[in-house]
Order: structure tokens, then C-alpha cells, then sequence
């Protein structure tokens, strides 16, 4: 691409002054000095560092023209500029060495197709890369939303897992989460209900489960504490088992808890046990 020259004289030249707090635009401001109306030139324009607005114009008629007459004017042409300034423009110290290369003159109805072509794919280009840098952050987010998703779904998994371990929830509770929710609450409960004449039974429970055995196989069916007592129902494989786990339990327990003899009875295959828990205190004073 290359670019020629048009004489400076085949031109109308204009000098506008910056209007504040006007919103007229430059060409009707232009159009006070000009023989014709803004309207019947093509013309372009380029501003001045102090504010002023250099313009020039010519009639579209006259500048096909000239265009036509130009032999040595081909599509690998893509600016026509003045080849020079006029008398009272050179004058000017605001008016900057490079101005004539601002104002082509091969522009709207006379750009060249070669360069229309040429922007209009740079345009398509330029989408393209947008619209496919926004498809790969969309792809992103969402591979990481579904990574966010898995995370969360392993995490409940795992949490389920040791809750199910840690309550010993019979098959047939499909809530193990729910049951440990309900029995923390009646706990808080009964200590905050009992703190000022009974023990503090929620640190007791933790010590107990602390040191249960998890080699035994053992089922829970009920767990019942509060500041006076502390209970244990289940079942186990056989006697020993039980016995094994109230030994266990037995010195779990912070000072100033007992664990009362264990209750066992055989049925068929599996032993019935109940252990419970009682405050020193309490022992004591059934012993009076």
C-alpha cells in the first residue's frame, strides 16, 4: 500500500476555534466561512494540540474527477493527502509538521476496496478472537464449577462416611446426619438445663467416644444422657464383646463419673447390653 498527494489549492481549508458549552458540530461551524453548504463537500478534519480543529473539503463531483483524470492512482493507493499547507496554516506554531498525513482524503464513499476489504476482515478477525477467548472462558468457569461441584459432592460423601462410623447408625437409618444433629442438641440441652446442680455431660460423651474400641462390632440403638445419667443400648456378637466395651468405657470417663455393672442378656445370636454411667455423687448417695 502506498499514497499520494492532491494539491493544497484544489481544496477549501478551515480553521475552527473550539466552542465551549456549544455542542454545535465542526462542519456547521465551518459552513459560516465556506461559499457553499457543509453538506455538498467531502471533507475530513483533524484536531490541533490547542483545542482548534483543521478541515478540509472538496465537491464530491469535482473529486471523482480528479480521481479519474489521476492515471497513476491505482487500488494500491490507500491515502490521498494535501501535498502541502495553505499560507495562513504555516503561520500557525500549534500546527504540527505530520498534518497533512492526518487528512486522507480516500475515506467514506471513497475508500478504497482493496483497504474496505482489508478492515473489514480485520474486524471479523478481531470478533473471531473475542468470541473465542469468551467461549474458553466459558468452557472454564464451567469445567471449574463442575470440578467445585464434585469437590463438594466428595466432601459430603466423606463427611456421611465418618458420621455413619462415628454414630454407628443401624442399616435401616437413612439419616445418620440427622440423628447425630438431634442427639448434640438434646445434649447441649440437657447440660444447659442441669449445669448448675449436675456435670457437664457433652465432654463426657466426646471422652467416651474417644475411647471406644473400634475393633468391636457393635450396633447402637439408643444413647441417652443427661447430667444425673448416661446410657447405652445396643447389641453385640456376644457377652465378651460387651463386657470388652464396658471395660472400655469404664475408665473413659473425666473424674467424677462411674460406670455402673454391665447388663447383659443373650438373644439368639447376638447379646443385649446396657451400660450407664452415673456421677460419683449419685453413686454415692444411692449407697446411703
Amino acid at each position: 500500500m502506498t499514497g499520494a498527494t492532491i494539491p493544497a489549492e484544489e481544496l477549501y481549508w478551515g480553521l475552527v476555534a473550539p466552542m465551549p458549552g456549544r455542542r454545535m458540530s465542526v462542519s456547521f461551524r465551518w459552513e459560516r466561512v465556506l461559499p457553499l453548504p457543509v453538506e455538498r463537500l467531502h471533507h475530513v478534519a483533524t484536531p490541533l494540540p490547542d483545542g482548534r480543529v483543521v478541515v478540509v473539503g472538496i465537491e464530491p463531483e469535482r473529486f471523482q474527477a480528479y480521481l479519474a483524470g489521476r492515471g497513476d492512482l491505482g487500488s494500491q493507493h490507500w491515502t490521498l493527502v494535501p501535498d502541502g499547507l495553505p499560507a495562513p496554516l504555516r503561520d500557525e506554531p500549534a500546527v504540527p509538521a505530520d498534518l497533512c498525513q492526518r487528512l486522507n482524503l480516500l475515506v467514506g464513499p471513497f475508500e478504497p476496496a482493496v483497504r474496505r476489504t482489508w478492515r473489514q476482515r480485520r474486524a471479523w478477525i478481531i470478533h473471531g478472537a473475542c468470541a473465542l477467548i469468551l467461549l474458553l472462558v466459558v468452557v472454564g468457569v464451567e469445567r471449574r464449577a463442575r470440578a467445585a461441584a464434585h469437590a463438594a459432592e466428595a466432601l459430603r460423601i466423606q463427611t456421611r462416611r465418618a458420621v455413619v462410623a462415628a454414630v454407628q447408625a443401624p442399616p435401616q437409618d437413612l439419616h445418620p446426619e440427622l440423628r447425630l444433629l438431634a442427639e448434640t442438641r438434646r445434649l447441649e440441652q440437657a447440660a444447659g438445663a442441669g449445669r448448675s446442680t449436675a456435670p457437664a455431660v457433652v465432654p463426657v460423651v466426646d471422652q467416651l467416644w474417644r475411647s471406644w474400641p473400634r475393633d468391636l462390632r457393635i450396633q447402637v440403638l439408643a444413647l441417652t444422657a443427661t447430667g444425673e445419667r448416661i446410657v447405652i443400648r445396643g447389641r453385640a456378637p456376644g457377652m465378651a464383646e460387651a463386657d470388652r466395651l464396658r471395660a472400655a468405657l469404664a475408665g473413659a470417663p473425666p473424674a467424677g463419673w462411674r460406670c455402673e455393672p454391665l447388663q447383659v442378656q443373650q438373644q439368639d445370636a447376638q447379646a443385649a447390653f446396657v451400660i450407664a454411667l452415673v456421677p460419683e455423687r449419685a453413686a454415692a448417695g444411692g449407697g446411703r
